[in-house]
């Protein structure tokens, strides 16, 4: 049953790759072909997102459409940089807000959203 259950996971494009698991279906493999598989071996959601050679604690970072601010506070965390972020949904600013408050004045929500255009 382990092999059968093996293969159905291969067959629905799913695989599992260092421990943690990641779904790509046969399009986006098609698509992307090596590049979402190297992007998956080398961790790049935990590591390779927040790899910013130039960035340090002089740096100012503008994450627009911030969500729940997450991964500004990791980048915040990693290189003690201002942060600036925009968010117009105001669940999401109170989320933002309350994620980033122990990094002090170093962080910003602002309740906007940025457009070209009203």
């Amino acid at each position: 049953e382990e092999e059968k259950a093996k293969e159905e996971e291969e067959e629905s494009g799913a695989e599992r790759m260092i421990g943690q698991a990641y779904f790509c279906s046969r399009r986006e493999a098609l698509l992307y072909g090596d590049s979402f598989h190297a992007w998956h071996q080398h961790l790049g959601d935990e590591v390779l997102r927040l790899d910013y050679a130039l960035l340090n604690a002089r740096s100012t970072v503008v994450d627009v459409g911030a969500h729940t601010g997450r991964w500004a506070k990791q980048v915040g965390e990693r290189y003690n940089c201002t942060l600036h972020l925009f968010e117009p949904i105001p669940e999401h600013v109170e989320r933002s807000r309350a994620l980033l408050s122990t990094l002090g004045s170093k962080a910003s929500v602002h309740p906007y959203g940025i457009a070209g255009a009203e």
